[in-house]
């Protein structure tokens, strides 16, 4: 077993396919191949097996597979630390983000700081924050940026901002007659909310479940924008964060409203593993994002948060 057979390892472990995995190598499929082959000889154990055109890991390449991530990892760790040692013109950082910040907050910090370092290079995952938590506790990202405070107790969580979510509802919608929408008047209401896992689903239904009303949820998307667009269809009403609305509610696709009785905010936190050496160019990135937090210019609404100190914080 030796580093290069490991590695080919495991880019056909990620991709499930031969081909694929060649192509990403740039070595033809045969050759992929034989170094399995001979991998699987050196263990005296069968790492895949093939079932019709898929193949899949026995329980021995799933072991396997969990360390090579682990080696590989820490390998393009060790490559960006000693990149950085010539300063921060060189290096990468491998960000992961919830849908709303990732998709309404961060872009415009991610260009200035793109501006200031031009050398640098950002990769941006975006998923939804359990999701982001999973993948900065498995080190196959170095910071995540989350609408939560994390509660896993391997991970730090340091809020930097407050974000406001808002009702939104269809033009048409008959509450809009109303001069103020009460808690009674939505709670029979049909929401479309995002799927479980993300973090403004889980702090619409705490909110909620703490008045004691339990939602009736008629849709799920994946997207915020997806939500939106059934809203506007009137197929039911949601709540989303402020920065995924300011520009829909000025072209008339949804109304927005304030419920005075249902205040909801949540915290945009920064994440990331409390084993984990920052490196220089990490720690300036994380400056960044609370400077850009305490230096933000708002419409009326949210406060920015000052930036805070790097704690773990656990509870709701």
């Amino acid at each position: 077993m030796n580093f290069h057979q490991l590695h080919i390892f495991n880019v056909v472990a990620k991709h499930r396919s031969y081909s694929k995995a060649a192509a990403e190598l740039y070595l033809s499929q045969p050759t992929v191949s034989v170094h399995l082959q001979k991998l699987e000889q050196d263990l005296g154990m069968e790492l895949f097996e093939q079932l019709g055109r898929n193949i899949y890991l026995t329980d021995a390449g799933r072991m396997l597979f969990g360390y090579t991530q682990r080696i590989f990892a820490l390998a393009e760790e060790a490559e960006r630390a000693l990149e950085e040692l010539q300063g921060l013109h060189k290096g990468r950082i491998r960000l992961g983000a919830g849908t709303t910040a990732g998709i309404y907050y961060l872009p415009d910090l991610l260009g200035q700081f793109k501006e200031d370092y031009p050398g640098i290079e950002l990769i941006l995952d975006v998923a939804n924050s359990s999701e982001i938590e999973k993948k900065v506790l498995a080190n196959q990202l170095d910071i995540g940026v989350i609408g939560c405070l994390s509660t896993e107790p391997d991970l730090v969580s340091a809020p930097f901002r407050r974000d406001r979510l808002l009702m939104i509802l269809s033009p048409q919608h008959p509450l809009l007659e109303k001069a103020e929408i009460s808690l009674e008047d939505i709670a029979c209401q049909r929401f479309i909310l995002r799927e479980p896992g993300s973090s403004t689903r889980r702090a619409i239904e705490d909110a909620f479940s703490r008045r004691g009303i339990h939602l009736q949820i008629a849709m799920e998307y994946a997207s915020t924008d997806g939500i939106k667009y059934a809203v506007a269809a009137n197929l039911g009403v949601s709540i989303v964060s402020e920065l995924a609305v300011r520009l829909c509610e000025q072209t008339g696709l949804v109304a927005v409203r304030e419920i005075p009785e249902l205040e909801i905010t949540r915290p945009f936190s920064l994440i990331y593993h409390k084993d984990k050496h920052l490196s220089p160019l990490s720690q300036t990135f994380i400056k960044a994002i609370k400077d850009y937090a305490s230096q933000e210019v708002t419409e009326p609404g949210p406060e920015p948060s000052q930036p805070s100190s790097q704690q773990t914080v656990t509870g709701d």
